[in-house]
């Protein structure tokens, strides 16, 4: 089963507030009225709103009835990967079965020690491999004054496959394959949140063990493509 896409629509214009997004896709009047902060790429404030991909259709029907094309066009971006580290146990973890006896919480909760990183730790290490080891990129994420030094790393557990004209991180089922790339670290919540958005929702945040130098580990995170999306 394919987890189903979602999208993030921007509220501006025609579609100024939640309730004028809900009329628009026919939703129901008891649907979640979450607004999601944000800021742009100079920094200012905007809010957004999470839908699907049916909801977006319907909405796109809707201006075709009630609104000229070349007057309004509304903002969607595909919404965020996911983040969800457990505080109990080292869920999710790259390559990692995190359901096997051996890698399950101690039972006795005086020896037990929260997984790390954290869900909200920060600064934290996140290990690239691709498209965001380009300066361009993160220049156009952080602005073209940012400057993190990156550290050459490698991790095990994962391997690189083709996903289109994409390069995506799986599980490495042999457990012995190396991917090389490199280690920086975020500084706060916001510059993860971009990094987020730009990895979009086909991706999930999971801990890895990040290997900067002989015997130097770091434990991080990275961007893992999620199983469902393929094919």
């Amino acid at each position: 089963m394919h987890r189903a896409l979602s999208f993030l629509i921007k509220l501006e214009g025609l579609f100024h507030d939640v309730k004028s997004i809900i009329q628009a896709a026919g939703l129901s009047f008891d649907a979640s009225t979450e607004v999601i902060p944000a800021t742009d790429l100079f920094g200012a404030p905007c809010s957004f709103y999470r839908i699907n991909g049916m909801y977006k259709l319907a909405i796109e029907e809707w201006l075709k009835k009630h609104s000229q094309p070349d007057l309004f066009s509304p903002t969607y971006v595909r919404d965020i990967a996911r983040k969800d580290l457990s505080s109990t146990s080292l869920y999710p973890t790259l390559g990692l079965d995190t359901t096997l006896p051996q890698y399950r919480p101690e039972s006795d909760k005086t020896h037990r020690r929260t997984p790390r990183p954290s869900q909200n730790e920060y600064p934290v290490w996140y290990f690239f491999y691709d498209t965001l080891l380009d300066k361009a990129i993160l220049a156009r994420l952080f602005g073209s004054d940012f400057h993190a030094p990156f550290r050459v790393a490698k991790i095990r557990g994962g391997t690189v496959r083709t996903m289109g004209k994409y390069n995506a991180l799986v599980d490495d089922e042999t457990g012995r394959n190396v991917v090389r790339g490199k280690a920086m670290r975020v500084q706060t919540r916001e510059h993860e949140e971009r990094l987020r958005a730009y990895e979009t929702n086909v991706y999930e945040v999971v801990r890895c063990k990040i290997e900067v130098g002989q015997n130097e580990f770091i434990k991080g995170l990275t961007f893992r493509f999620i199983a469902e999306f393929m094919d």
